[in-house]
Order: C-alpha cells, then structure tokens, then sequence
C-alpha cells in the first residue's frame, strides 16, 4: 500500500475532517492573495488555485489531511485513481477559474465558492462523503 493505511481503515471524522478543511483553506486563502498583483493577478490565482485544488490530493491527502493523519481512498478500500482524486476537488476548484475575468472573477469566486463549501460541509455532516467523495467514489479514513 503506497499510503501506509491499515487493512480495514476506519472512516474519518467530520471535526478531524473539518481541522483538515481549516489548513487548506489557509493555503487557499493565501494562494488568493496572488490576486492582488496588479493585471497577472487573477491569471495567477486561476493557475494555481484551480491546480492546487484538483492536484492537492494527489498523493492520497491533501496537506491538511496528511497533518490530521488522514487520506483518501477509494470507497472499496483501495488507493482512489488520479481520475478519482481530481473528480473529489472539481466542484471546489471550478470557482477559481472564474479569477480569469479582471477584477470581477475575484468577487464571482467568492459568490460562487462560499456556497460550495457550505453544501459540502453540510454533505460531509449529513452523509459523512462530501459531493465530491459521491461523484468520485472515495471516502476520508484515518491513517
């Protein structure tokens, strides 16, 4: 196993899963602030928000949930497919394309990315699989 997880892993929590949200968001928040550089800005953070979300997973977890001990898999307990780990962040990532319009990408992100995530979390919540996880076929677990 290329993760290091155990046999039959037990399924991450929603506040584990939450403080792991936190530390990415941090990263993602900062990766915005590329917006403020006067013209390249918004092609910056469009590059490297929507890239950073949909690769942030490829080596089984992201940094947030590599520093909670937790990381992605397929919902049959395999290690999830490429395909699968960029399916998971699609819909969180496709705002940040938005960055590529001057000036008013940055505030349609915004409009267009807070209710994302409160439909996810409340996935998360509900379901314990946020979209994403459902449309990818992977599930959260501890280390």
């Amino acid at each position: 196993s290329s993760y290091g997880y155990s046999p039959s892993p037990q399924r991450a929590g929603a506040f584990e899963r939450w403080l792991a949200w936190m530390l990415d968001t941090i990263l993602i928040i900062l990766i915005s602030l590329l917006s403020l550089i006067p013209l390249l800005g918004g092609l910056l953070v469009a590059i490297t928000g929507t890239g950073y979300l949909l690769l942030r997973d490829q080596s089984g977890a992201s940094i947030g949930k590599r520093a909670m001990g937790l990381y992605v898999l397929s919902s049959n307990g395999q290690p999830a497919s490429r395909g699968a780990l960029i399916t998971r962040n699609a819909l969180l990532a496709f705002p940040y394309l938005l960055h590529l319009i001057p000036y008013l990408g940055i505030f349609m992100t915004i409009v267009l990315w807070a209710p994302i995530c409160f439909i996810e979390s409340l996935s998360a919540l509900i379901t314990g699989k946020r979209i994403g996880d459902k449309l990818a076929g992977t599930i959260v677990v501890k280390r």
